[in-house]
């Protein structure tokens, strides 16, 4: 049993942390949810604001060197397999990870109560919320493989109960009917990998893999096969290509779950990437799948956010194409980077959907008018790229940052160069209340971006050195080229979505809208197989029809024509 002591306090901040979040749910489910609806819903958010609470005293504390972990239950298991145990790794990324999701969860919790006020099931949404965020802030903490893994499956099942809270939506039916058989699948993938793991290198903690790695420069066949079975359970938590789909139709559950999934859990892979580090770092050939396949994710999605038509739509295809994002930085080993983007893109995301439904405020305001002052678009193109460029490598220089010597950095330096110009775009191309152009006020705020970038990168870098050490890909052919075509693939982006007005009004490229916005039907056979033949007829609605299948509808909705 644990014992605590001053040395070891940021551990027990951490530890008791997700308590009342797992005891409000638990006793919710008691039969007193729907009964007591406000009794529970304070109880949900005193719980996440003690964790919020717990996570800025778990920093306190360690910042102060009382960063001791102690196990509060130990239990050993059978078959080499080590021990089941209740111990919190105290290390900078459980630390940011832990206020990240206390911060969003207790954003998601406090909108939930307004949201939800007077709705029948009230009650029963903050238990599976409570339930939801106690147990991701269990994974998130944890150190022991088999605590992760019980935390991992736990989280997702009292998710699947959030996302079908609607029941009589069949695209959210449909939706969390997919996620819960892609997540099952991952939940396998997943069991298997430790069990290889713990049996293989005799250690059930992620903080016991470095060391058992240490000194290997290439993976044995069962380790091999524990990395290929990590890659998958981390893509098909990341909704990445072609099994998207269902990210994108879960736009049809209540938006606080829609934040929720969105600004932290979609992020489950991506943290598990990162705890699982030292073994996928050595497993180069699946770093380099990873790399294509995130590529072609953020391909798809990032085509089909421009044409999207709603908000949630365009909102959840960024999510898809951010998330490919951060598996291609994990890929070329800059994992400081992606806990940055984690941490950056969670907030962005988290403020987008709570905020959604006041989206059209902006345009309330004066409207921007195209300048004629420069001419054609390629020559604002190649002005505004030579321009990021440059700051690119100038920021770079100044904070230290030596991209010319790196080749993931120098991919990552040429990405940003690409953000920059599009940054610079708009104010090549526009103009503002006074009618003169938005040009140098853009430049500021470009060159501001591009120094704030690589100084958190350096930020980052510095405080999770210790913990996620760089690993850089091998120069080979092989991956100068993988390297190569994702710079191409970002600048051909850039040129698509600045030519894209010129000739969008064309006959094949209207048609290609129509494929693109559904995803390239990426996902139709996912959903053949999980959505009945004879089409569900639902309940009556108040004017005597009846609800279409959730394939019906999805159907419809691909058939649209802009």
């Amino acid at each position: 049993m644990f014992s605590f002591t001053l040395s070891s306090a940021a551990s027990a901040c951490l530890l008791v942390l997700p308590w009342p979040l797992l005891i409000t749910g638990v006793i919710s489910g008691l039969g007193v949810a729907n009964r007591y609806p406000r009794l529970i819903k304070r109880a949900t958010t005193a719980s996440a604001a003690f964790a919020l609470l717990c996570a800025v005293l778990a920093i306190s504390t360690y910042s102060m060197g009382l960063s001791g972990s102690l196990p509060w239950i130990s239990r050993s298991l059978p078959w080499g397999l080590g021990a089941f145990e209740i111990r919190v790794a105290v290390n900078p990324l459980s630390l940011a990870m832990a206020f990240l999701v206390a911060f969003v969860g207790f954003a998601v919790v406090s909108f939930s109560v307004r949201y939800l006020a007077g709705d029948p099931g009230e009650g029963q949404f903050m238990r599976f919320m409570s339930l939801t965020l106690g147990f991701f802030f269990t994974m998130v903490v944890v150190d022991n493989l088999w605590a992760f893994l019980l935390s991992w499956v736990a989280k997702g099942i009292c998710l699947h109960r959030l996302l079908v809270f609607y029941p009589d939506r069949p695209k959210a039916r449909l939706a969390a009917r997919k996620k819960f058989f892609l997540h099952r699948l991952s939940d396998a993938a997943l069991l298997m990998a430790f069990l290889i793991l713990a049996r293989t290198l005799h250690t059930d903690r992620f903080s016991g893999l470095g060391a058992a790695l240490s000194g290997l420069t290439t993976l044995s066949f069962p380790l091999w096969g524990a990395a290929g079975l990590l890659i998958l359970a981390v893509v098909l938590k990341s909704a990445q290509f072609p099994l998207q789909g269902w990210l994108i139709q879960v736009m049809e559950a209540p938006t606080p779950v829609s934040a929720l999934m969105h600004a932290g859990l979609i992020y489950s892979g991506t943290f598990l990437f990162l705890r699982t580090s030292p073994l996928l770092s050595l497993a180069t050939g699946f770093r380099d799948l990873l790399i294509v396949n995130a590529l072609t994710t953020i391909v798809v999605a990032a085509l089909a956010m421009m044409i999207a038509s709603d908000i949630k739509g365009a909102l959840a295809w960024s999510t898809s194409a951010q998330m490919g994002f951060m598996l291609l930085e994990c890929g070329l080993g800059l994992y400081s980077v992606a806990v940055m983007h984690i941490i950056a893109h969670s907030l962005y995301k988290a403020h987008a959907f709570l905020s959604s439904g006041s989206v059209v405020e902006p345009f309330r305001g004066p409207e921007l008018t195209l300048s004629p002052m420069l001419g054609g678009s390629p020559g604002r193109i190649f002005l505004a790229l030579g321009t990021g460029i440059a700051l690119t490598l100038l920021s770079g220089g100044l904070l230290g940052s030596d991209l010319l010597h790196d080749p993931a950095l120098l991919l990552l330096g040429a990405i940003l160069s690409v953000a920059l110009a599009r940054l610079l775009l708009s104010g090549l191309s526009a103009r503002g209340r006074s009618g003169f152009p938005l040009l140098l006020p853009t430049a500021a705020l470009v060159a501001l971006v591009s120094l704030a970038t690589f100084a958190l990168h350096r930020l980052f870098e510095f405080f999770l050195g210790g913990v996620l050490f760089s690993a850089p890909l091998p120069e080979t052919p092989l991956q100068i080229a993988i390297l190569s075509g994702v710079a191409i693939v970002f600048l051909g982006l850039l040129w698509i979505e600045e030519t894209l007005p010129l000739f969008g009004d064309r006959p094949f490229w209207k048609k290609v809208y129509v494929h693109v916005g559904a995803g390239l039907y990426s996902d139709i056979l996912l959903d053949r197989l999980l959505e009945p033949r004879r089409a569900w007829v639902g309940p009556e609605t108040p004017d005597g029809r009846r609800y279409l299948s959730a394939h019906n509808e999805t159907t419809r909705s691909r058939e649209v024509i802009p």
